[in-house]
Formats: C-alpha cells, sequence, structure tokens
C-alpha cells in the first residue's frame, strides 16, 4: 500500500501525465480505498464482532425562547 501513496503523490506532480493516465490513477486509488476498507472491516469484526442494530433511548428537549 505503501508503495501505491508514492506512486499517486508521484503522479500528482508529473505534468507529463495525460487525463487517461490521472483516470487511471484515480481508478486505482479507489480500489485499494475498497481493498483498505476490507481489511479495517475485517480486523475490526475479529475484535468486536459484527455490528448489531442496538436500541436506544433518545430523549429531545425542545428548548422555545
Amino acid at each position: 500500500m505503501d508503495n501505491f501513496y508514492f506512486k499517486a503523490l508521484a503522479a500528482l506532480t508529473d505534468d507529463a501525465l495525460t487525463l487517461d493516465d490521472l483516470i487511471k490513477v484515480l481508478v486505482e486509488t479507489g480500489e485499494n480505498s475498497v481493498k483498505i476498507m476490507e481489511l479495517l472491516d475485517s480486523a475490526n469484526n475479529s475484535l468486536y464482532s459484527a455490528p448489531t442494530p442496538t436500541k436506544v433511548n433518545v430523549i429531545i428537549f425542545l428548548v422555545v425562547f
């Protein structure tokens, strides 16, 4: 993943890249973001278990001036 960060940062400063080249980097950024989210989700679920809906009491105070 670190190598991609360097590649993406280098692409931002490379004036020789075309729009198509930058779009390819953008797509790769999205793909890597999904991989990172999967990794974070897996780590979170293995440590804390999968989240479940929980009923929460909510009290709303209305303040009128």
